[in-house]
């Protein structure tokens, strides 16, 4: 029988398995006390309510470089996932570098790249809510 680890700096993902191996090696009676205190505990710690962010409005400067529009932007919605903006980001840094596109355009188009991701995430976060 696995006996579990005394570690709490493991990850939640490591608990995880670590708990399924465990409750798989269980006699079925064990298994229902098990599956019945789960229930008791997830009763007890219900997943929070988490309501959209909302954006924190930082006014464009009047002259501004691409890379502070991306860190103005980033402030503005803090809510949005940075990895899944990465690539756009990249893509029109790489744009304004790379093909000379004007920073105005550049800083147009993140700030348009920024608003399309918050709305997928509210139209996301109003689809939880059915």
């Amino acid at each position: 029988m696995l006996i579990p680890q005394k570690s709490k700096n493991s990850s939640r993902t490591s608990r995880l398995e670590e708990t399924a191996d465990i409750a798989a090696q269980l006699p079925d009676e064990a298994l229902a006390t098990l599956h019945e205190f789960a229930g008791f505990l997830a009763n007890k710690y219900p997943p929070e309510a988490v309501a959209p962010a909302e954006i924190v409005p930082i006014p464009r400067p009047e002259k501004e470089g691409v890379i502070p529009a991306i860190k103005r932007l980033s402030k503005t919605y803090p809510m949005l996932d940075k990895k899944v903006l990465f690539e756009q980001t990249s893509a029109a840094m790489s744009a304004h570098v790379l093909k000379e596109v004007p920073t105005e355009e550049s800083i147009d188009r993140l700030e348009t790249v920024f608003r399309r991701e918050y709305d997928d995430y509210l139209a996301k976060s109003a689809g939880k809510d059915e």
